[in-house]
């Protein structure tokens, strides 16, 4: 059974049926899912219950994977945010979703890819640490989806 799924269960309270309601998938889809059965899986239920979890795709195949929703809960800890233009220079096209968690500042993030919000307006940069972040929500992008490959 998919860890991540029963955790987020337990602690909002839903059932499976709930969930399938919840985010469209089918039950079928949604069963191999929980019992990370990924065989002739499409990728739309996978990204469709990640956005609903709030959680990344490679959490919900690592069945073993266990993201701290209690901890989280009340903080930013994933989002996702769709493109609103491309950003060429890193291979981002408009449309595509941002799998992003809040940003630390740490030397090891030099070459992180970052999502900057300001004013509801937001951009993405790379890491540098001459950057001023003080005026910004700062995320890490941890992954993209593009959900119509061209």
């Amino acid at each position: 059974m998919n860890n991540l799924i029963e955790c987020f269960k337990k602690l909002h309270g839903y059932t499976d049926e709930d969930i399938i309601a919840s985010t469209g998938i089918s039950a079928c889809d949604f069963e191999k899912i929980s019992n990370s059965d990924f065989k002739d899986l499409g990728i739309d239920a996978m990204v469709k219950l990640s956005l609903f979890l709030s959680v990344p795709i490679d959490d919900l195949i690592a069945s073993d994977s266990f993201t701290p929703f209690d901890v989280f809960k009340d903080s930013e800890f994933s989002k996702h945010y769709k493109a609103d233009k491309d950003y060429s220079q890193f291979s981002i096209l408009m449309g595509d979703l941002l799998y992003v968690r809040p940003f630390i500042s740490l030397d090891e993030h030099f070459s992180s890819l970052l999502l900057l919000i300001r004013d509801s307006q937001f951009d993405i940069q790379r890491y540098s640490k001459s950057f001023d972040f003080s005026s910004y929500q700062v995320f890490k992008i941890c992954g993209v989806c593009r959900l119509n490959p061209s």
